[in-house]
């Protein structure tokens, strides 16, 4: 009988709190006039998600997003310095750990610019986690079923023993039609995780 053995994480609303408002003050702390063009002109401008796609950097997205160079050079700094604000799910951030020390082989899989890698280091969890994929260097995005396959591929996971955790119904949809047997529709329920888990394997451990 197939059992969960890899867990595969999203990292934006799953192992972090992606709030970008409060990334933005963390990044102006003493202005927050500052802060209001970071996030009104940029975080919350839909040319944000071209940084996932890897096509271009996050200081070109920004120049294009001010209303002037003064407002452009606001919105190029917070990108470049709020992955060292991330926001932990600190409830998740345990589970993985748990997961971890019972057995189970864990991944990330998200839609991500450049500052992945040093929102992760800010999280403090690369030493929890088996590998990873994001969308920037590989130019494909969830819920696109190529990049679910780079990574069961990459990692040799099989499929039958993988479970996908992800905030978006679109993303765990793209999940399933790349293969993956298991799949969890994450809503800050952590708990119901493990006992989801649980009931597929018989008991949580692997050990």
């Amino acid at each position: 009988m197939p059992m969960i053995k890899n867990i595969i994480f999203d990292v934006g609303e799953v192992l972090t709190l992606w709030d970008e408002k409060r990334l933005c003050e963390a990044v102006y702390p003493n202005d927050p006039a500052k802060a209001k063009i970071a996030y009104e002109k940029g975080f919350k401008s839909p040319l944000w998600y071209e940084g996932d796609a890897g096509l271009t950097t996050m200081r070109e997205i920004a120049s294009r997003m001010g209303e002037n160079e003064e407002e452009c050079e606001i919105i190029a700094y917070a990108f470049e310095h709020f992955a060292k604000h991330a926001i932990p799910n600190v409830e998740m951030i345990a589970f993985l750990r748990e997961t971890k020390k019972a057995g189970y082989h864990c991944y990330l899989l998200s839609n991500f610019n450049e500052f992945f890698l040093d929102t992760i280091k800010t999280l403090g969890i690369l030493k929890d986690i088996d590998g990873y994929v994001y969308s920037y260097p590989e130019r494909i995005v969830k819920p696109h079923k190529e990049i679910y396959q780079l990574l069961l591929s990459r990692y040799h996971l099989n499929p039958n023993e993988s479970i996908f955790i992800d905030d978006r119904l679109s993303n765990i949809e793209g999940a399933k039609k790349a293969g993956i047997a298991y799949t969890y529709l994450y809503q800050f329920d952590t708990p119901k995780v493990r006992e989801y888990i649980t009931s597929i394997n018989g008991r949580f451990s692997l050990d």
